[in-house]
Order: C-alpha cells, then sequence, then structure tokens
C-alpha cells in the first residue's frame, strides 16, 4: 500500500498520525528477518515474513526480496512475473528494472531483455546502475558488479553451507557440473576437476547451496568425472529425453560463468540449434554458439528435457548424450542417479512434441546444474 494510502486510511478510522513510524518500524523489522532467513537458506519462511511485511506498504524494498526469495527457492518463472510488476509499478526505481533485465538476461530471452533496457534508459538515460547492467548484459561473461550485488535489488543468491562449515573463502568458479538425480553425485568435465586434489572442491546450486566434493573417479571412455558430494542436495525435477536431439532442432545449453572470486551467482541460459547427426559419433558437435569458456552444464532440447552434457573440445564444444551417460551410469550400478525425478506439476516440462519457453529449462538449473568451485591455494 503507497505511504499516502495508508496515511489517508489511518485519518478515516481515527487513529493517530504517529502511528505510521511503528508501522514502518514493524516492516523493516521483517524485511530484516527474510535477509536473515535467506542467509540461512530458509527461503520459504523468508517468503511469509515479506508477504506479511508487503501488507503494510506497496513497497519496492518489499517486493524485489520477494522475488530473490522466489529465486532461492528455486522458482524462477514466478520470480520473472513478479519481478515484471516491480519494474512496471515502480518506475521511479531503477531497481526493478534492472532486476528484471537481469532475469531475463540469464534465463535466454535476450530480445526482451534488451528491449526492457531501452526503454528503461530512455527514462533515466544517466541512471549509474541501469548503465551498468546495459554493460554486463553485453559482456561474453556476466557477473553482477558492486552495484548489481547490493541492496534488495542483488542480483546473484546468498550462499551458504548446511551444517558448517562454511566454504572457505578464496575459492575460484571454474565452470559447470550436472547434478544426478539422486542428489549426492554429479558429472563435471575432466578439464575443470583434472587440475585440482578432491578435498579441494566445492559445488554450488543456483540457490546458493554450498557442498564439499568427497569422491572423485573417471566416467567410462567420456571426458566427465564422476563427483560424489558430502551432503545431499535437492535434485533437479527435470526429465530426461529418451534420444539424441535431431541436427537443426533447437536447443539450449546452461553454465555459470567463470570467477576468479568464486562469488554465488545463478547460472546462465544459451539458446542455440544442435548439430551433428545422432549416433555418428561418441561426444557429437554441440553446435549450440557460446563465447570461449568453461563448459560442463546440462543441455535441453525444445521441451526443456535433458539431452546431455556440454564440454569443451580442441576445436569446437561437443554434446555427450544422456542416453549413452545413462546407459554408462545404470551399467556402473547408478540406476538411481541415472533416473529422472518426477517432475511436480507446478514444473512440470512440456509433454510430448510440444515446445516450452526457456524459462522452464533454467528453472530445472537452479537446483540440477552446479558451480564448480576451486580451492586452489590448498591444492
Amino acid at each position: 500500500m503507497p505511504a499516502f494510502s495508508e496515511q489517508a486510511r489511518r485519518r478515516l478510522f481515527g487513529l493517530a498520525g504517529g502511528a505510521l513510524e511503528t508501522h514502518e518500524f514493524e516492516r523493516a523489522a521483517l524485511l530484516e528477518e527474510a535477509e536473515r532467513l535467506l542467509a540461512q537458506g530458509r527461503a520459504g519462511a523468508a517468503l511469509e515474513a515479506l508477504e506479511r511485511a508487503a501488507m503494510m506498504r506497496h513497497a519496492a524494498d518489499t517486493e524485489l526480496a520477494i522475488v530473490r526469495a522466489l529465486m532461492a527457492a528455486g522458482l524462477y518463472r514466478r520470480a520473472l512475473v513478479a519481478c515484471a510488476h516491480t519494474a512496471g509499478a515502480h518506475r521511479e526505481q531503477t531497481a526493478g528494472a534492472a532486476l528484471y533485465v537481469w532475469l531475463l538476461h540469464i534465463g535466454g530471452q535476450e530480445l526482451v531483455a534488451r528491449r526492457t533496457l531501452i526503454e528503461a534508459l530512455q527514462r533515466v538515460p544517466a541512471d549509474a546502475l541501469l548503465l551498468h547492467t546495459r554493460e554486463q548484459v553485453q559482456s561474453d561473461w556476466p557477473r553482477p558488479g558492486e552495484l548489481l550485488s547490493a541492496g534488495p535489488g542483488r542480483a546473484a543468491p546468498v550462499a551458504y553451507a548446511e551444517p558448517e562449515p562454511a566454504a572457505p573463502a578464496g575459492l575460484r568458479a571454474a565452470g559447470t557440473a550436472v547434478l544426478l538425480n539422486d542428489g549426492v553425485h554429479a558429472l563435471a568435465w575432466t578439464g575443470l576437476t583434472g587440475i585440482a586434489a578432491t578435498q579441494h572442491l566445492w559445488l554450488r546450486n543456483g540457490l546458493g547451496q554450498t557442498v564439499r566434493v568427497s569422491a572423485r573417479c573417471p566416467l567410462g571412455p567420456w571426458p566427465l568425472d564422476l563427483l560424489t558430494l558430502t551432503q545431499v542436495l535437492p535434485a533437479p525435477a527435470w526429465e530426461a529425453a529418451g534420444r539424441e536431439p535431431f541436427a537443426g532442432s533447437p536447443g539450449s545449453m546452461v553454465e555459470y560463468a567463470p570467477d576468479e572470486f568464486g562469488r554465488a551467482a545463478w547460472p546462465l541460459l544459451r539458446q542455440g540449434f544442435f548439430a551433428g547427426v545422432p549416433g555418428t559419433e561418441a561426444g557429437r558437435p554441440l553446435g549450440i554458439s557460446a563465447p570461449p569458456g568453461p563448459r560442463g552444464g546440462p543441455v535441453f532440447d525444445a521441451t526443456a528435457r535433458l539431452v546431455g552434457v556440454a564440454v569443451g573440445g580442441p576445436q569446437a564444444d561437443r554434446l555427450i548424450p544422456w542416453p549413452a551417460l545413462r546407459a554408462l551410469l545404470e551399467g556402473g550400478g547408478l540406476a538411481e542417479a541415472a533416473t529422472p525425478a518426477a517432475a511436480p506439476a507446478a514444473s512440470a516440462a512440456a509433454g510430448p512434441g510440444r515446445r516450452a519457453g526457456p524459462e522452464v529449462a533454467y528453472e530445472f538449473s537452479l537446483r540440477g546444474a552446479l558451480q564448480v568451485l576451486l580451492d586452489e591455494r590448498r591444492a
């Protein structure tokens, strides 16, 4: 509720005008409590506190915090809708527009993000936050700088680990891994994990949950390592495709930006078209265009089903198809890890032959795509 509306309501019912200050103190306390809960990984409890704060006043800071809490709960699509409202209803504050552009861009909706950013800059062309956002979304590997990492519009998750101790300081984000469906194993490209001892490897999902790797072993003929986690992470709700994607069909890949400071981040989705003929060679060309950098993330078809893992190659990126990986995992006694979890109705992919927007694949990736973190100081 706008402040002037709250004041009018209080006058109408004969309430003291000074009571509004107490009302604001209560709202500020709820916002502070929500931030504490998010730092503990309790997104559901944080949302409850924020919804109470939102009933007290219609304010951008509360709504932006709700967006971040929804992302911390893995609800990207709801967060996108909520942020669209904030960006439109609070145009006087550019934090809403900046966060909305960021969420669109990392979710693969670059055209909408670009148009939204242009419209916002037409209103306030010298705004530092919007100019910083434009600089980042135009880069190959966008990272939220100081302006996008502060305040209620923070464009990144809060990192946490349970139980203590938390991940050590000084980690480097080297690339991406794929969480398997048992929540305790992951697949990582050997080009990332082969440079550090097992005890110096950590993984973090898009919700901010950070765990240490306890064991690592090569996975058959593929340039992948099978990692064992010290704790169970929430399994992704994606479904796996039963066959490889056709050449020329649309798809997407998800990966994390490399970061020498190892900061918590949301992953980045890129859309494109598959190359190579299915079944003609092991590790076929990927085809989805991406700037040079680390690979290892999940790859999806147009129905948001998992079709494989992206790995780097000497000349071009390659796709290791999921059907071959599943057979290898099942043969190694990891049938549970290879069996996709049943997708809940609220997050299910499209049915057979039906297209799904990139937001569906991205929502799955908040749990299923993991930052690979290296503690090189102790390696």
